[in-house]
């Protein structure tokens, strides 16, 4: 199916993605949130008795549970998201799922004795907190990681990572965005795209 998008409203990143959200974790502080999120990650990057397989897929075990994947899904889909039917929506949600646990832990694999510390909360409004994170690399210098926080029905959801500044959200929406335009809305470049993304990092 080819999408024809509607008119485009302006919103806050953060407005945007907070729209809905689905339950996982029970709400508590989204800073604790996030360290209870962060320890879990580091303890298995950070095990290096475990094979480079099983690390991943304790990680992604992670992941999976902490994403508002449907509220991503949205975002990162823009316009094409409301003329999508029922079953391209889940098609699309059941791709993109393992490409972002496969796009972070790109990023994060390379942990090997790093610490996480807390360096900021800040409300971005009443539903939504950036908890700012660096890790302390144990021979020098930082990684800087914020992560964008949504608090519905009393659960919290991860719906952006900042990696040294650069919005995951942002970069998928703006490449998602491009490949769907330069197919004329079709939906199965950007299906395919993703699934070899998925496969290369594995």
């Amino acid at each position: 199916m080819k999408f024809k998008p509607p008119g485009l409203i302006a919103m806050t990143v953060a407005g945007l993605l907070a729209t809905t959200t689905s339950p996982s974790y029970a709400a508590k502080d989204p800073a604790q949130f996030v360290v209870g999120i962060e320890r879990r990650a580091v303890t298995i990057l950070n095990n290096r008795a475990l094979s480079s397989i099983t690390r991943e897929r304790d990680f992604s075990g992670v992941l999976r549970q902490a994403l508002a994947l449907r509220t991503i899904g949205r975002f990162t889909l823009g316009p094409y998201w409301r003329t999508m039917a029922p079953a391209e929506r889940q098609q699309f949600l059941a791709a993109l799922e393992p490409y972002l646990v496969s796009v972070y832990w790109s990023h994060l694999k390379a942990v090997n004795g790093d610490r996480f510390a807390i360096i900021g909360e800040r409300a971005l409004d009443p539903t939504t907190t950036l908890v700012e994170t660096e890790v302390i690399r144990p021979r020098g210098g930082t990684i800087h990681l914020d992560w964008t926080v949504s608090t519905r029905a009393g659960r919290d959801r991860i719906i952006d990572l900042k990696i040294d500044g650069v919005s995951q959200a942002l970069s998928e929406r703006a490449e998602f965005l491009d490949l769907i335009a330069g197919s004329g809305g079709s939906l199965l470049p950007l299906l395919d795209r993703m699934n070899a993304v998925t496969a290369r990092l594995a």
